[in-house]
């Protein structure tokens, strides 16, 4: 558990709510790394029958055990959910500063799910969660969102985000961190 925070954020864009859950430290001992744990939760988390884009379909991004140490290659955010493509688990990756930032700010885990009545950014810093209105920022490509967000949030925001394809679900859209 040395390497984890154990904690596990879950958060419902339908209704902005969030929560603070412990992980499931059975788990953590028994589904080693970000892939194991994120696979373990994504089975846990998702009904049997629901469709990838529906909004009950979480999308969870996790970080292994040594997410922000000096382990070579090891920073990387496993994030998985049902893929719109295939109707298959689908866990991919992401590098950059995502995964040792989620476990600066104290997360293990994040459970994404619901559908916001409007675009919306949601911005975690340490142990303080904000939704806040996302439409001025519809339409921008990935790079035009980072920097758009370090102007109006924080000049050293780190950004995980999709695009014009995500936007218009595209089955094939990604997530793009900075």
């Amino acid at each position: 558990m040395d390497f984890y925070t154990g904690r596990l954020l879950r958060i419902d864009l339908t209704d902005g709510r969030a929560a603070v859950e412990p992980l499931n430290e059975a788990w953590l001992r028994l589904y080693v790394g970000g892939k194991g744990l994120l696979l373990r939760y994504l089975f846990q988390e998702l009904r049997p029958g629901t469709a990838p884009l529906d909004p009950e379909s979480p999308l969870l991004p996790v970080t292994g055990p040594f997410a922000g140490t000096a382990a070579p290659t090891c920073s990387r955010l496993a994030v998985g959910r049902k893929s719109p493509a295939t109707g298959l688990l689908l866990d991919s990756y992401v590098g950059g500063s995502s995964a040792p930032e989620l476990k600066f700010a104290g997360y293990d885990v994040l459970v994404l799910q619901g559908r916001s009545p409007e675009p919306s950014v949601v911005v975690i810093r340490d142990d303080t969660l904000t939704i806040g209105p996302g439409r001025g920022y519809w339409g921008m490509t990935t790079s035009e969102l980072e920097s758009a967000l370090r102007a109006h949030v924080d000049p050293r925001a780190r950004v995980l985000s999709v695009g014009p394809a995500g936007a218009n679900l595209l089955p094939t859209a990604c997530l793009s961190t900075d």
